[in-house]
């Protein structure tokens, strides 16, 4: 991922809603109905990563800390009942069948499937004032992206879904 979000560490208030949640002072439970439940048997994003136990016709879910940051500093913390509102920056999901795959993996698959593609739109790219990264990660790229190719995903073979 995007090393400077994939690289960051928690800070103090990250590590003391942690050990609030570890020694008990901060969470719920709540019951989700299984038809509140895809056909995988997994609960809706962003639930999963909640997820307890499951029971004959419900799951239990644990709830600690909300957040809409992709950054996961809070598991990274030892928070473990983390709702992740806006997703999480470490995995790749694809949209067909809801598989999971490390960002850093995904990546890696994209630059060996289209490593031809890299070096063209590299070749003569001075960084301009529109196409610098962001602090968030986030760029303006006025290439072309009618040659990438986007690697299937390992579940489904799905592509471009991912």
């Amino acid at each position: 991922g995007y090393s400077p979000f994939a690289d960051a560490r928690p800070n103090e208030g990250h590590l003391a809603l942690a050990s609030l949640e570890k020694n008990g002072y901060i969470g719920v439970e709540f019951e989700v109905q299984l038809d509140d439940v895809d056909e995988g048997g997994v609960l809706a994003s962003p639930w999963e990563a909640c997820l307890v136990q499951r029971q004959t016709n419900k799951k239990i879910v644990a709830l600690s800390t909300i957040t809409q940051n992709v950054d996961t500093l809070h598991s990274k913390a030892g928070s473990r009942h983390v709702l992740h509102l806006h997703g999480r920056g470490d995995v790749v999901k694809c949209m067909t069948c809801a598989h999971t795959l490390d960002r850093k993996l995904y990546h890696e698959k994209l630059r060996d499937w289209n490593r031809d593609w890299i070096i063209e739109e590299s070749k003569d790219n001075v960084e301009k004032e529109d196409q610098r990264l962001r602090p968030d990660g986030d760029a303006e790229w006025n290439g072309s992206y009618e040659e990438l190719v986007l690697p299937p995903c390992d579940r489904c073979g799905s592509h471009g879904d991912m």
